[in-house]
């Protein structure tokens, strides 16, 4: 079943392959959105087996990156899958 993922407290400039070069070692990620809110940067990062996205979640909630520490935690898909 897919699963989705948000990402939040990530780092300016921020760009769609290093999110995804984080996420794929846990599985395929079929569809990634960045977004803003209160003008910090954030991102929907949607993973087709929920497994895979619960182990990228668990191991990538508090990851430091560029100085800050991400959070991940699942979320409602951000696509339609068929």
């Amino acid at each position: 079943m897919p699963c989705g993922l948000h990402v939040d407290n990530m780092p300016e400039g921020m760009t769609e392959e290093e999110l995804r070069s984080m996420f794929e070692p846990f599985g395929k990620v079929s569809h990634v959105l960045f977004t803003e809110f209160e003008g910090r940067p954030r991102a929907e990062v949607d993973m087709p087996i929920d497994d895979q996205a619960s182990k990228a979640a668990e191991k990538l909630n508090g990851t430091m990156l560029r100085g800050r520490s991400i959070q991940v935690r699942k979320t409602a898909l951000t696509e339609t899958y068929t």
